[in-house]
Order: C-alpha cells, then sequence, then structure tokens
C-alpha cells in the first residue's frame, strides 16, 4: 500500500472514530441511566462495607419488584430484623476472671 493510501486510511479511521464519538455524546441519556450514574458517583464515596449494604438493599428491591411483590411499606431501613446478619451478630461477651487480679 502507498504512503498516501495509509495516510488517507488513517485520516479516514481517526474521522470514523471522531464521528462515533460525537453520536455517543449526543445521544442523551435515559432517567433510568441518569440514576444508575448518580448512584454509582454515591457509592463509590462509601467504604467498603457500606457499599456491600447499599449493594444488598438495591437488589433486594430490585428482586421484589421483579416477583411482583414490592410495595411501599416493604422497605425497612436501620429497623431491628433479627433475621439481618449484622443485627445478629453480637460481640462475645468478655469473660473476667478475678482469681487472676
Amino acid at each position: 500500500m502507498g504512503l498516501q493510501k495509509k495516510k488517507t486510511k488513517k485520516r479516514n479511521d481517526a474521522d470514523e472514530l471522531i464521528s462515533l464519538a460525537r453520536q455517543h455524546l449526543e445521544e442523551s441519556l435515559t432517567g433510568y441511566e441518569k440514576n444508575a450514574s448518580a448512584w454509582a458517583v454515591e457509592l463509590q464515596k462509601m467504604s467498603p462495607q457500606q457499599q456491600l449494604f447499599a449493594k444488598k438493599a438495591i437488589n433486594d428491591i430490585l428482586f421484589e419488584s421483579q416477583i411482583g411483590t414490592l410495595h411501599r411499606h416493604i422497605v425497612q431501613i436501620n429497623s431491628s430484623r433479627a433475621s439481618t446478619p449484622y443485627n445478629s451478630m453480637q460481640p462475645s461477651p468478655i469473660y473476667y476472671d478475678s482469681r487472676h487480679d
């Protein structure tokens, strides 16, 4: 391939990439995509443990919705449900032996 053809091909490839980038930027995001982006930013601000809790809560809500059981009062934040691993994990009692003072 001649030098001129290589330059033309590179220019055409670059023009195509620029065109694709422009098209992508001009496409507007849906409301769902905007929400997902905002949630991603908020998740990144959290500690790893808080991210896990938040992701679990979001996935639980999506699951309930998919099976048709999601309703207004199903979401409970900071409730004292004994079934959650976080609430059921209690520290071990400290054993104090008065014989070894």
